[in-house]
C-alpha cells in the first residue's frame, strides 16, 4: 500500500486549477511600462491593456489576475518548474476574469469561503498586489466576490475563486 506523507500542493501560481463551463479567461495586449510581474497576480486596465495595479488603486479597478498560457510554455521555457516562471513583459497574457486559479498567499490565514484580500500599499516587505487575509487591515482591498476555496499548503499557495459567488 502505497503512504503519501505529505499534502498534495494545493495549487500552482497562476495556473487554472479547475474547469467549468462559466470560467472566463480574456487575452489581453501588456502595458510593457508597467507589466505583471507573477502569474496568479491581480491587474488593471488601463488604456486598453493590462498591467500591475499601482499604490492607492481602489478594489474596483482590479480587472482580473494573470494566469499561465495553455497550450504554450511560459516566458521560461519548458523547463521551468512549476509556480515558478513570469510573463511576458510585452505582447499578450491570460487574465482570468471568472474562474479558479492559484496564487501565493502573501500574508495570514485562508480559509474555505473567506474573502480574500489584494494589497495595494507596500507595508514592510509586503508588496502591492499580494493576495492576503485581514489580518493587517492597512493597505488592503476587498476585490468584489474573490474567496479562498481553502487553507494555503506548505509552501504557501492557496486557490482562489474569482468572481464566483461562494
Amino acid at each position: 500500500m502505497t503512504a503519501f506523507t505529505t499534502r498534495m500542493n494545493a495549487a500552482i501560481l497562476g495556473a487554472v486549477s479547475r474547469s467549468f463551463a462559466g470560467q472566463v479567461i480574456s487575452q489581453e495586449v501588456i502595458d510593457s511600462n508597467n507589466p505583471p510581474t507573477a502569474y496568479g497576480q491581480p491587474v488593471k486596465l488601463s488604456g486598453g491593456k493590462v498591467r500591475a495595479l499601482a499604490s492607492g488603486d481602489a478594489a474596483g479597478v482590479i480587472y482580473g489576475y494573470t494566469v499561465r498560457p495553455y497550450p504554450t510554455q511560459d516566458a521560461s521555457g519548458p523547463t521551468s518548474a512549476l509556480g515558478a516562471g513570469t510573463p511576458p513583459t510585452s505582447g499578450l497574457i491570460d487574465i482570468m476574469i471568472v474562474g479558479y486559479l492559484g496564487a501565493r498567499l502573501a500574508n495570514g490565514t485562508a480559509a474555505r469561503g473567506a474573502q480574500a484580500y489584494v494589497r495595494t500599499t507596500v507595508n514592510g516587505g509586503l508588496a502591492i498586489g499580494g493576495i492576503e487575509d485581514n489580518t493587517t487591515s492597512s493597505g488592503l482591498v476587498a476585490p468584489a466576490l474573490l474567496t479562498f476555496t481553502g487553507p494555503a499548503d506548505a509552501a504557501g499557495n492557496v486557490e482562489l475563486a474569482v468572481g464566483i459567488p461562494y
